[in-house]
C-alpha cells in the first residue's frame, strides 16, 4: 500500500508515539476496534431485522415485516459473502520436508525456542525477501493463518547463519513476549492489508460495500500502526540475538542490504541488457546468480554500498527502522561480513538445489521469453529509425515524428539527444501528454526543475496521468530536500483521493 497520500496522518501518529506513548496506544486500540463496526453492524442488522420482522409477520403486518426482513436478508447475504471469501494462499512453490529437511529442521528449532505456531504453508518464490504473511481465515481479521515465503535469490546471497538470523527475526514478530499489544496490532494490520489488497479487485456487487469500508478504514489504521510495527522490529532483532547472537543478526542485516542491492540493481540489469543484442538469453538467472555475485561484487564496492545504506534514514513507509538504527540497537559495528563458502540455499536444499534452480529458471524463461524477444526486436527497430531520422532536418519534423524519434533514441540509450526533442514535441500545440511526461522524466534525471512544468503540462492534457505526475513531482522535490514543495504535491494527491 502507498502511504504517501496519508503522510500527514502518519507523521501525526509518529509524533504521538514518541511524545505520549500511552495516549497513542489507547488511540490505536480504539482504532483497531473500530474495524469491526462493519461486520458487527451486519450481525446487528440481521438479528434485529429478522426478530422484529418475524414478529410483525406473525401479527399479520406484511408490509412492516417486508420492510424489516428485506434489509436483514441483504445484510445476511453480505455477511455470508464476508465469511466465505477467504484470502487465497500466497504465490510460490510449496516446499515439503522431503525437499528441504534442513530448512524444516531450522524452522522447527526456532518455533520451539520462540513458541510460535506452525505455518499453514512454506513457500519458495523468486523474490529477494523473507517474510511471514499473516492472513485472515475469513473476511474478518482475528483468527488467521501464517505462511512463510522465502525467496530463492535471497537464500543464494546469504549464508546459512545469516538466513537463520532473518528467519528468527520474522518469527519473533509473531511472538514477542515483551509487548503482546504490539504483536496483536501487527497481526491485525497484516490481516487488514491482505483484505484491502483482495477487495481492491472486487468481483461482485456484494463486495462493493466492504470494499468501500476497507478503502476508508485500512489506510488510516495501517498508517497508525506503522510506529508500533517499527518498534516491534527492534524487539524482534533483540529476540533473534538470543538464538543466533547479535553479531550474526548484524551480519545478516548488512548482507541483506548490500548483496540484495547487487542482485536487484546490477545482476538483473546486466542480464536484461543482453536482450538488446541477443534474441535469447545466453544464461538463465537462478542457476548463475551465486556465481555472478562472487564475480561481480568487489569488497570495495560493497563497502561503498554499506556506507550509503548507513546514511539512509528510515523511510516513511518502512516497517522497520533504518540499518543504522538497527545496528546501534544491537550495539554492533557496521562492518561487512565475510563471504561464506556456501549459500543458505546450498546448505539447506543440498542435492535438491539444482532441480529447484532449473524449475525457477524454466518458469522465468516461460514468463519472460516473449518480453526478451520483443525487447530485441524493439531495439533493432529503434536502430533502424534512428539511422533514418539522423539524416533528416530535425527542424522540419512535426510533434509526432519528434516524439517517435525521441522514443527510438531512448531505446538505444541516447537519452541526452532525446530530451530536447521531447521538449519540442511537448511544447507544440498538438503535442501529446505522453511526450510531456517523458520529457519530464528525462529532465528529472538531470535534476532540472523544468521537469515540473512538463509534469503539469502532462496533467493538463491527460487526466489519467494526474496521479502518476503528482507523485513524480513530489519525489522530485523530496530528492532535492524541499519538503515544503513536496508536501504541496502530496497534499494535492490526498485531496484528489478524498474527492
Amino acid at each position: 500500500m502507498n502511504f504517501r497520500p496519508h503522510k500527514a496522518v502518519l507523521e501525526k501518529f509518529e509524533q504521538d508515539a514518541e511524545r505520549t506513548p500511552e495516549r497513542y496506544r489507547l488511540h490505536l486500540a480504539l482504532l483497531a476496534l473500530l474495524g469491526y463496526v462493519y461486520p458487527l453492524g451486519l450481525v446487528l442488522c440481521v438479528l434485529v431485522g429478522s426478530s422484529w420482522g418475524s414478529g410483525y409477520l406473525l401479527d399479520g403486518g406484511a408490509l412492516p415485516a417486508l420492510m424489516l426482513l428485506t434489509p436483514a436478508g441483504v445484510a445476511l447475504a453480505l455477511l455470508a459473502r464476508l465469511l466465505t471469501r477467504a484470502v487465497p494462499p500466497g504465490q510460490g512453490q510449496p516446499l515439503t520436508a522431503t525437499q528441504a529437511p534442513k530448512l524444516f529442521a531450522m524452522i522447527d528449532k526456532i518455533q520451539i525456542r520462540l513458541k510460535t505456531p506452525a505455518f499453514a504453508n512454506i513457500l519458495l518464490d523468486d523474490s529477494l525477501t523473507l517474510s511471514i504473511h499473516q492472513l485472515p481465515r475469513f473476511g474478518i481479521p482475528g483468527l488467521g493463518r501464517a505462511e512463510l515465503s522465502a525467496g530463492l535469490p535471497l537464500m543464494q546471497v546469504l549464508s546459512r547463519k545469516e538466513f537463520a538470523a532473518l528467519l528468527a527475526h520474522e518469527h519473533a514478530r509473531l511472538a514477542n513476549t515483551e509487548d503482546a499489544f504490539a504483536v496483536w496490532i501487527h497481526r491485525l494490520r497484516s490481516h487488514w492489508l491482505a483484505l484491502h489488497a483482495q477487495y481492491a479487485q472486487r468481483k461482485t456487487l456484494l463486495d462493493l460495500p466492504y470494499a468501500y469500508f476497507l478503502r476508508a478504514y485500512v489506510p488510516r489504521f495501517a498508517s497508525a500502526g506503522l510506529p508500533i510495527v517499527c518498534q516491534l522490529a527492534l524487539a524482534a532483532d533483540r529476540a533473534a540475538t538470543e538464538i543466533v547472537g547479535a553479531q550474526t543478526v548484524a551480519d545478516a542485516l548488512i548482507a541483506d542490504h548490500v548483496r540484495s542491492r547487487f542482485i536487484s540493481q546490477r545482476f538483473w540489469k546486466e542480464l536484461w541488457a543482453r536482450a538488446d543484442q541477443q534474441p535469447a538469453p545466453a544464461y538463465l538467472p537462478h542457476g548463475s546468480m551465486r556465481t555472478a555475485l562472487h564475480a561481480g561484487l568487489t569488497r570495495a564496492e560493497a563497502q561503498i554500498w554499506l556506507e550509503e545504506a548507513l546514511r539512509t534514514q528510515t523511510d516513511l513507509e518502512a516497517e522497520a527502522p533504518c540499518l543504522q538504527d538497527r545496528l546501534l540497537a544491537l550495539d554492533c559495528p557496521p562492518e561487512l561480513p565475510l563471504d561464506a563458502t556456501h549459500s543458505a540455499a546450498q546448505a539447506l536444499f543440498g542435492e535438491h538445489l539444482p532441480a529447484l534452480q532449473r524449475r525457477f529458471d524454466q518458469q522465468w524463461l516461460a514468463d519472460n521469453e516473449l518480453a526478451w524477444r520483443a525487447r530485441f526486436h524493439e531495439v533493432s527497430s529503434a536502430h533502424e529509425i534512428t539511422r533514418r531520422l539522423d539524416e533528416r532536418d530535425h527542424s522540419l519534423l512535426g510533434p509526432d515524428e519528434l516524439e517517435h524519434y525521441a522514443q527510438a533514441l531512448i531505446t538505444v540509450g541516447r537519452q541526452a539527444e532525446a530530451a530536447p526533442l521531447l521538449c519540442r514535441a511537448a511544447d507544440h500545440p498538438h503535442g501529446s501528454a505522453r511526450a510531456a511526461f517523458q520529457a519530464a522524466r528525462l529532465l528529472q534525471a538531470r535534476n532540472d526543475e523544468t521537469a515540473i512544468r512538463y509534469l503539469e503540462l502532462a496533467m493538463d492534457r491527460d487526466a489519467q496521468l494526474i496521479e502518476n505526475a503528482t507523485i513524480e513531482a513530489a519525489h522530485f522535490y523530496e530528492a532535492r530536500g524541499d519538503s515544503e514543495r513536496a508536501g504541496y504535491y502530496w497534499d494535492r494527491l490526498a485531496r484528489r483521493h478524498a474527492a
